[in-house]
């Protein structure tokens, strides 16, 4: 039996959970990929899925507060705007080009963005790290090294929580 995800907002916890699970968005336009990531991760974190760059900015404006990483592909097939271009939006970065209106007006996110591609080699480790990305892990992913980058993640969300209080 196939599953199928839902792009847009989260999926509800598992039955029986009751406690707050950190909030990961991934934006990926192949299904595959998204169901796979829903497979690996749903258990630990409440995942926002967006297959293109209005579904994305759509949930940033939505979710901004809540979301603790960001697992972003690079190249989003049918968008107008790259992994990278959202990158530099959320970070706050101006880009070289008009925005389309719905990102404009974008909060800036603080949380660790991960890039998951295949095309890493394309892109050098500097100009990810410009854009705003934190981390770059290629296609298909090494699930234990994500998940510690996961973890280290919700920790870091989890100690500035604590700091502030």
């Amino acid at each position: 039996m196939k599953r199928r995800i839902i792009s847009g907002p989260a999926m509800p916890a598992p039955p029986g959970q009751g406690r707050t699970r950190d909030v990961v968005l991934y934006v990926e336009d192949e299904a595959s990929n998204r169901q796979v990531i829903h497979l690996w991760l749903n258990a630990d974190f409440e995942v926002l899925f967006a297959q293109n760059d209005v579904e994305a900015c759509d949930l940033v404006k939505a979710h901004h507060h809540r979301i603790s990483c960001v697992l972003m592909d690079i190249q989003l097939q049918g968008s107008l705007l790259s992994g990278i271009q959202l990158t530099r939006l959320f970070r706050g970065k101006s880009l070289d080009r008009p925005l389309p209106p719905y990102a404009q007006d974008l909060p800036s996110l603080h949380a660790p963005i991960i890039f998951l591609t295949a095309y890493g080699e394309s892109f050098s480790d500097g100009e990810l790290e410009t854009a705003g990305g934190n981390r770059i892990f290629s296609k298909p992913v090494n699930f234990g090294q994500l998940n510690l980058a996961l973890a280290q993640a919700a920790l870091t969300k989890t100690l500035g929580k604590f700091a502030r209080s």
